[in-house]
């Protein structure tokens, strides 16, 4: 594995300081017609935002989400129109607003008394490349379930009852593999953007969504035996679109997307989302607005699955936002060769690594088959049209039905469509034993486990586990720089039991004791410090020539064997 080199942001961090405090001159408390700006207070900004006003003249406008210490309302409002910028969005589930503000107004936003955390609203895109809560849903926060015997088979559960919501570029709901079963759909794609060309419900017009929802849920009556059907095949579906017709998109309208999952969750009986899309982590998953929002999800009872990310070849460091979040379930991708032996699978070279940047946790929870993955295509869609050497025809004469892709995007899917299995099974189920049992039950994969998780996915295991928690965080990585050696959280006392220790959890073949041995040559350089006080930049993780560009979401490589 390439490592990837990383400075501390000494400079950077001094910059992102002053942005504030320098700023333009405050106006006068007579041009002041809203609270005037405390002396005191100021709210934190993320990182990128101070990037963004270097980049912009004093009345340019910056897409902000504004996060407030209490729910806003009007006043919030209003002073951001005094501050010559106007409210797009009102994300009430984490208590924001999304705002189109001039950049010389910046500094005293950042003063009002009631903001607590300033961030870009982020573009995002999909990843295909060709406190502890309380007891939840009838979990106790015991480890065994007396309910569960443990032989049941997994081939015999399709998902009836379960909804699934998928958050992506749309759905085409005509596809003979879906019929009857996406429930509601909704656009939360922006109105005024540029890439919103009018796409109706029943339109994918990039077609990411429908090979995510495919995985999920496919039927496969189109293919041969059956032979593409998706996980949960009578599972619902809702269509959520957030991304734009280009697969990208912006972390405001995600958001949005979410906060109506969760309104809606008992009108659907939603009880899986499946996020296979993120951004560069920009700051701590505390004050991410997207982890905010999923982990409100989380909260609510709906088990959020997401991609890790595909930017694997860049070393460590590189799970995308909201993966990066300790209570979800991230999902890396197996290049699969589809047997029963994993001792010829690998990694696949594309899946983000652990540990998440800024907070160090360890990322990915597990892995599923991601790569070459035949799902269903979108007719019409821009991935149709990129990429028509993987079109998958069944019969002579009969259009494409199906396409090739690769990414955690493919793989994410297939865990959510096991969990709509796991709770058709129980619906008693708790987002957190969900992924308990998902990690405790995956095949164990002698690897680097900020590559591999706690394993491969294990469709049969994962139905029939019967262990339960509370609270299933994902352990945080430690480094101990005088021994140079580097460890995690204790999961059995973490997640309340033994049950659930690190060396169970993660293959045995791994030395554990107070900490995991590893060679000097993995991760450890001088220049790699894991104080807390050291901020990793998206520059420095990722060059701007490879920032996000086609060539790396896209890359000839996705749509070779990995």
């Amino acid at each position: 594995m390439t490592n990837a080199r990383m400075e501390p942001l000494g400079l950077t961090l001094l910059v992102a300081g002053l942005i504030v405090a320098c700023g333009t001159t405050a106006p006068s408390a007579a041009e002041t017609p809203f609270p005037a700006a405390s002396p005191t207070h100021r709210a934190t900004i993320g990182s990128n935002v101070s990037e963004a006003v270097l980049e912009v003249s004093a009345d340019e406008a910056l897409d902000l989400i504004v996060t407030y210490a209490s729910p806003p309302g009007s006043a919030e409002s209003s002073l951001i129109e005094a501050l010559g910028g106007t409210t797009y969005r009102h994300l009430e589930l984490i208590d924001a607003l999304a705002v189109r503000i001039p950049g010389a107004a910046l500094h005293r936003l950042a003063r009002q008394p009631s903001v607590a955390w300033i961030a870009l609203d982020a573009r995002v895109y999909g990843a295909a490349k060709g406190g502890k809560s309380g007891a939840q849903s009838g979990d106790d926060g015991s480890t065994s379930d007396s309910s569960c015997s443990g032989d049941w088979n997994a081939d015999l559960l399709s998902g009836l009852g379960v909804t699934v919501a998928v958050v992506d570029s749309g759905i085409y709901a005509e596809h003979p593999d879906l019929e009857g079963r996406i429930v509601a759909a909704q656009n939360f794609v922006t109105e005024n953007s540029s890439n919103n060309n009018g796409a109706t419900r029943k339109q994918d017009i990039w077609g990411h969504g429908t090979h995510v929802a495919g995985i999920i849920a496919g039927s496969g009556g189109m293919s041969k035996g059956f032979r593409y059907q998706g996980v949960a095949t009578e599972a619902n579906l809702i269509d959520v679109r957030v991304l734009e017709k280009d697969g990208s998109g912006v972390v405001s309208d995600v958001i949005a997307g979410v906060e109506w999952v969760v309104a809606n969750r008992d009108t659907y009986g939603i009880r899986v989302m499946n996020v296979s899309l993120g951004h560069t982590i920009q700051e701590y998953a505390q004050v991410d607005p997207l982890v905010l929002a999923v982990e409100r999800a989380w909260e609510a009872g709906i088990v959020v699955v997401v991609s890790a990310g595909n930017h694997g070849r860049e070393g460590y460091f590189t799970v995308t936002s909201p993966g990066n979040s300790r209570r979800v379930i991230t999902v890396g991708s197996l290049t699969d060769y589809a047997n029963t032996d994993l001792s010829d699978d690998i990694v696949s070279t594309y899946s983000s690594r652990g540990p998440t940047a800024l907070d160090h946790f360890v990322k990915p929870d597990l892995l599923a088959p991601g790569n070459l993955v035949i799902s269903l295509l979108a007719p019409g869609s821009d991935l149709e049209k990129m990429f028509p050497d993987q079109h998958i025809y069944e019969r002579t004469n009969d259009p494409a039905y199906y396409i090739r892709l690769s990414g955690t995007s493919m793989a994410a899917p297939r865990v959510s469509g096991v969990v709509a299995r796991m709770l058709e099974l129980d619906p008693t189920l708790s987002p957190d034993t969900i992924k308990a049992r998902l990690m405790l039950s995956s095949r164990k994969f002698s690897d680097d486990p900020f590559a591999t998780g706690a394993g491969v996915l294990d469709i049969e295991a994962a139905v029939n586990a019967c262990a339960t928690t509370a609270y299933a965080p994902s352990p945080t990585a430690y480094a101990d720089e005088e021994n140079r050696t580097i460890g995690f959280d204790d999961t059995a006392q973490l997640w309340g039991s033994e049950e659930f220790a690190l060396s169970i959890l993660w293959s045995d073949s791994i030395l554990w004791s107070d900490s995991i041995l590893w060679s000097d040559s993995i991760l450890w350089s001088d220049s790699i410090l894991w104080s807390d006080a050291i901020l990793w930049s998206d520059a420095i993780l990722w060059s701007d020539s490879i920032l996000w560009s086609d060539a790396i979401l896209w890359s000839d490589a996705v749509m070779a064997s990995d």
